[in-house]
């Protein structure tokens, strides 16, 4: 396997672990302690994203890819100060909930900001893991 379907298998291993965790934050926050059931969710949610913006585009400038998630997000919470029905009817289904939330919150933007910025790490760790040579 090339370096780059390594890298792509990786990134996307890790969206699907971590969106589970992030699932299992949302339905069953008495199971973690109070910070991580607070902004796991939100913080692995921009890091998912992320990563599978790697997984389609693996080869893309890193740098202008944070820059287009960031905006994303962003967008993303700044549509929650919007209160339309139409938008509220989308909001109360299952991925409206997931992808658009609820309500604007400050403490989001952080955690997309750490998401994204743990996405880096993972990225540049697949990407060297990726590149290695299977004669070790």
């Amino acid at each position: 396997m090339n370096p780059t379907a390594r890298k792509r298998v990786v990134l996307a291993t890790v969206a699907i672990v971590l969106t589970g965790v992030a699932l299992d934050t949302r339905a069953h926050p008495v199971r973690y302690p109070t910070i991580i059931a607070n902004y796991a969710g939100d913080t692995l949610w921009a890091m998912c994203l992320m990563l599978m913006a790697r997984v389609v585009w693996p080869a893309g400038n890193l740098a202008v890819c944070v820059f287009k998630m960031a905006v994303f997000c962003l967008l993303i919470e700044l549509s929650q100060l919007y209160q339309a029905v139409w938008l509220d009817r989308i909001r109360h289904t299952l991925p409206g909930s997931l992808l658009l939330g609820f309500q604007f919150a400050w403490s989001d933007l952080v955690c997309y900001a750490m998401g994204l910025g743990l996405a880096v790490v993972v990225d540049l760790a697949a990407a060297a893991a990726g590149g290695r040579s299977r004669n070790r």
